[in-house]
């Protein structure tokens, strides 16, 4: 069996109904209900996907790094105006209620 199918079955016995997707686009085009996208994809491809989810009217949150030069990011930073979609790019382990409450225990709140 191979390591990922493996890695995966305790997934996907948890959540039997899930839907798996190869292609980005075409999950975007045929599944509707998704409101937001996480991107932690090779990161050559950060960029391009959360473009196609900001287009596709999806809230992105993406692994860094978001973009790999200065043009890249203004185009997202526009999308994101353009389409009224929330982003965030950032790491999953800094993401979490962990490290909310330690700034709220040392800023008083944590600014979002």
């Amino acid at each position: 069996m191979r390591r990922r199918s493996r890695l995966r079955r305790p997934t996907f016995k948890k959540f039997p109904k899930a839907k798996v997707w190869s292609d980005y686009r075409e999950m975007f085009e045929k599944q509707k209900d998704i409101q937001a996208v996480v991107i932690a994809t090779p990161d050559h491809t950060h960029a391009v996907i959360a473009m196609a989810a900001m287009k596709a009217g999806k809230h992105v949150y993406c692994q860094k790094p978001l973009t790999h030069d200065i043009s890249e990011a203004r185009a997202l930073m526009a999308g994101s105006r353009q389409y009224k979609v929330t982003t965030q790019m950032g790491n999953q382990g800094h993401s979490g209620e962990g490290i909310r409450l330690v700034c709220e225990w040392l800023l008083g709140r944590c600014y979002r």
